[in-house]
Protein backbone atom coordinates (compact mmCIF):
# COMPACT_ATOMS: atom_id res chain seq x y z
CA UNK A 1 0.00 0.00 0.00
CA UNK A 2 0.98 3.28 -0.70
CA UNK A 3 1.69 5.57 2.20
CA UNK A 4 0.16 9.22 1.39
CA UNK A 5 2.17 11.92 2.20
CA UNK A 6 0.02 15.06 4.27
CA UNK A 7 1.37 18.58 4.22
CA UNK A 8 0.39 21.22 6.33
CA UNK A 9 0.61 24.31 6.03
CA UNK A 10 0.10 26.68 9.22
CA UNK A 11 -0.52 30.54 8.30
CA UNK A 12 0.38 33.24 10.97
CA UNK A 13 -1.81 36.50 11.32
CA UNK A 14 -0.29 38.99 12.96
CA UNK A 15 -2.46 41.87 13.79
CA UNK A 16 -0.41 45.32 14.06
CA UNK A 17 -2.23 47.74 15.64
CA UNK A 18 -0.89 51.40 15.85
CA UNK A 19 -0.70 52.06 19.37
CA UNK A 20 0.81 55.05 21.12
CA UNK A 21 4.26 55.47 21.45
CA UNK A 22 5.56 55.17 25.17
CA UNK A 23 5.27 58.26 27.28
CA UNK A 24 8.80 59.82 27.73
CA UNK A 25 10.22 59.85 32.01
CA UNK A 26 10.37 63.11 33.38
CA UNK A 27 13.49 64.90 33.38
CA UNK A 28 14.93 66.82 36.00
CA UNK A 29 15.84 70.06 34.59
CA UNK A 30 16.59 73.55 35.44
CA UNK A 31 17.59 72.79 39.15
CA UNK A 32 18.73 75.73 41.01
CA UNK A 33 19.60 76.17 44.71
CA UNK A 34 19.85 79.99 46.37
CA UNK A 35 20.40 81.57 49.65
CA UNK A 36 17.19 82.85 51.59
CA UNK A 37 19.10 84.90 54.46
CA UNK A 38 19.71 81.48 56.58
CA UNK A 39 18.40 79.23 54.32
CA UNK A 40 18.23 77.54 51.23
CA UNK A 41 15.67 77.67 48.48
CA UNK A 42 15.68 74.73 46.10
CA UNK A 43 13.87 74.82 42.60
CA UNK A 44 13.49 72.94 39.59
CA UNK A 45 11.74 71.65 36.64
CA UNK A 46 9.75 68.08 35.63
CA UNK A 47 9.54 67.92 31.95
CA UNK A 48 6.83 66.56 30.07
CA UNK A 49 6.47 62.87 30.45
CA UNK A 50 5.44 59.72 32.69
CA UNK A 51 4.10 60.38 36.21
CA UNK A 52 5.94 59.83 39.33
CA UNK A 53 4.94 58.93 42.65
CA UNK A 54 6.27 62.14 44.37
CA UNK A 55 10.11 63.19 44.97
CA UNK A 56 12.69 63.54 47.69
CA UNK A 57 15.12 66.67 48.74
CA UNK A 58 18.59 65.32 49.46
CA UNK A 59 20.71 67.21 51.38
CA UNK A 60 25.15 67.06 52.34
CA UNK A 61 27.83 69.06 53.46
CA UNK A 62 30.57 66.40 51.97
CA UNK A 63 29.35 65.78 48.36
CA UNK A 64 28.98 61.62 49.60
CA UNK A 65 26.89 61.52 52.49
CA UNK A 66 23.01 62.46 51.59
CA UNK A 67 20.12 62.50 53.87
CA UNK A 68 16.49 63.20 53.02
CA UNK A 69 15.92 66.82 54.17
CA UNK A 70 12.35 66.62 51.93
CA UNK A 71 10.16 64.06 51.39
CA UNK A 72 6.74 65.11 49.79
CA UNK A 73 4.34 62.18 48.55
CA UNK A 74 2.16 63.20 45.48
CA UNK A 75 1.69 62.36 42.34
CA UNK A 76 3.98 64.96 40.30
CA UNK A 77 4.65 64.93 36.58
CA UNK A 78 2.18 65.75 33.52
CA UNK A 79 2.09 64.68 30.01
CA UNK A 80 0.31 68.46 29.19
CA UNK A 81 3.09 71.05 30.74
CA UNK A 82 6.29 71.25 32.48
CA UNK A 83 5.46 71.54 36.01
CA UNK A 84 8.04 73.75 38.98
CA UNK A 85 8.64 73.00 42.10
CA UNK A 86 9.68 74.82 44.92
CA UNK A 87 11.53 73.58 48.28
CA UNK A 88 12.75 75.88 51.55
CA UNK A 89 15.58 74.25 53.33
CA UNK A 90 14.96 75.62 56.86
CA UNK A 91 18.48 74.45 58.81
CA UNK A 92 21.60 74.26 55.55
CA UNK A 93 25.27 73.87 57.06
CA UNK A 94 26.28 77.51 57.84
CA UNK A 95 29.46 79.03 56.36
CA UNK A 96 30.24 75.59 54.52
CA UNK A 97 28.99 73.68 50.39
CA UNK A 98 25.60 72.75 51.04
CA UNK A 99 24.85 70.31 48.40
CA UNK A 100 21.52 69.00 47.11
CA UNK A 101 20.04 66.34 44.59
CA UNK A 102 16.83 65.81 43.67
CA UNK A 103 15.51 61.95 43.91
CA UNK A 104 12.34 62.00 41.24
CA UNK A 105 10.67 58.01 42.49
CA UNK A 106 11.08 55.99 40.22
CA UNK A 107 12.09 57.59 37.03
CA UNK A 108 15.88 59.33 38.12
CA UNK A 109 18.37 61.16 40.99
CA UNK A 110 19.41 64.28 39.98
CA UNK A 111 23.01 65.69 39.75
CA UNK A 112 24.28 67.23 43.10
CA UNK A 113 24.53 71.27 43.12
CA UNK A 114 26.17 73.07 46.01
CA UNK A 115 25.29 76.76 47.60
CA UNK A 116 27.85 77.97 50.22
CA UNK A 117 26.10 79.71 53.07
CA UNK A 118 27.56 82.13 55.40
CA UNK A 119 26.59 83.32 59.29
CA UNK A 120 24.51 85.96 59.46
CA UNK A 121 26.90 88.95 59.95
CA UNK A 122 24.46 91.11 62.10
CA UNK A 123 24.38 90.45 65.82
CA UNK A 124 21.28 88.55 67.26
CA UNK A 125 19.95 86.33 70.18
CA UNK A 126 21.73 83.80 70.98
CA UNK A 127 21.28 80.59 73.28
CA UNK A 128 22.69 78.98 76.25
CA UNK A 129 23.79 76.66 78.64
CA UNK A 130 25.63 75.65 75.54
CA UNK A 131 26.54 72.58 75.54
CA UNK A 132 22.77 71.88 77.26
CA UNK A 133 23.32 69.56 80.12
CA UNK A 134 20.96 67.16 81.85
CA UNK A 135 21.31 69.09 85.24
CA UNK A 136 20.04 71.99 83.52
CA UNK A 137 16.25 72.91 83.70
CA UNK A 138 15.65 75.25 80.52
CA UNK A 139 17.34 76.42 77.02
CA UNK A 140 17.39 80.00 77.49
CA UNK A 141 17.85 83.12 74.01
CA UNK A 142 18.67 86.62 74.63
CA UNK A 143 16.65 88.55 72.80
CA UNK A 144 16.87 91.87 71.15
CA UNK A 145 14.55 94.50 73.05
CA UNK A 146 11.07 95.37 72.54
CA UNK A 147 9.92 92.01 70.31
CA UNK A 148 6.36 90.45 70.50
CA UNK A 149 6.36 87.58 67.80
CA UNK A 150 9.13 84.93 68.83
CA UNK A 151 9.17 81.68 67.76
CA UNK A 152 11.76 78.65 67.75
CA UNK A 153 12.60 75.48 66.03
CA UNK A 154 14.92 72.83 66.46
CA UNK A 155 16.45 69.93 63.67
CA UNK A 156 18.57 67.26 63.59
CA UNK A 157 22.09 67.67 62.26
CA UNK A 158 20.58 67.10 58.40
CA UNK A 159 18.05 69.38 58.39
CA UNK A 160 15.06 67.63 59.34
CA UNK A 161 12.24 69.47 61.57
CA UNK A 162 12.01 67.72 64.97
CA UNK A 163 9.72 70.37 66.87
CA UNK A 164 8.48 73.63 67.69
CA UNK A 165 9.71 74.44 71.41
CA UNK A 166 7.19 76.18 73.74
CA UNK A 167 8.78 79.18 74.54
CA UNK A 168 8.33 81.62 77.62
CA UNK A 169 8.89 85.19 76.86
CA UNK A 170 9.69 87.71 79.68
CA UNK A 171 10.89 90.73 78.34
CA UNK A 172 14.52 89.96 76.14
CA UNK A 173 14.33 86.61 77.68
CA UNK A 174 12.81 83.59 76.48
CA UNK A 175 13.59 79.96 77.76
CA UNK A 176 11.99 76.32 76.85
CA UNK A 177 12.16 72.64 77.98
CA UNK A 178 14.28 70.48 75.99
CA UNK A 179 14.43 67.71 78.37
CA UNK A 180 13.29 65.39 75.55
CA UNK A 181 15.75 65.55 73.71
CA UNK A 182 18.68 62.92 73.42
CA UNK A 183 22.58 63.52 73.34
CA UNK A 184 24.06 65.58 70.10
CA UNK A 185 23.82 68.42 68.03
CA UNK A 186 20.96 70.42 67.01
CA UNK A 187 20.09 73.33 65.04
CA UNK A 188 18.14 75.97 66.75
CA UNK A 189 16.07 78.46 64.34
CA UNK A 190 14.95 81.41 65.77
CA UNK A 191 12.27 83.84 64.34
CA UNK A 192 12.17 87.25 65.90
CA UNK A 193 9.95 88.62 64.13
CA UNK A 194 10.38 89.28 60.40
CA UNK A 195 14.05 88.00 61.00
CA UNK A 196 15.81 84.42 61.19
CA UNK A 197 18.64 83.39 63.06
CA UNK A 198 19.91 80.30 63.16
CA UNK A 199 22.30 78.54 66.02
CA UNK A 200 24.32 74.60 66.69
CA UNK A 201 23.01 73.40 69.97
CA UNK A 202 24.84 70.60 72.06
CA UNK A 203 23.05 68.39 74.31
CA UNK A 204 25.24 66.46 76.70
CA UNK A 205 23.35 64.05 79.03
Amino acid sequence: MATRRLNIFVILVVNVSCASPLLKAQRIVDLQVFTLENNVGIRFQISKGQSCNGYKILHSTDSINFKIVGDIAEVCGSTDEVQVKNFTHNAPGLNTLNYYKIDLFPLEVSKAISVFVSSPQNEGPFIYPNPFAAEKKSLSFRLPANVNNVQAFVYDQSGQFIRKLNLEVDMNRASAEINDLGNGLFLVRLLVGEKSYQSKLVVLK
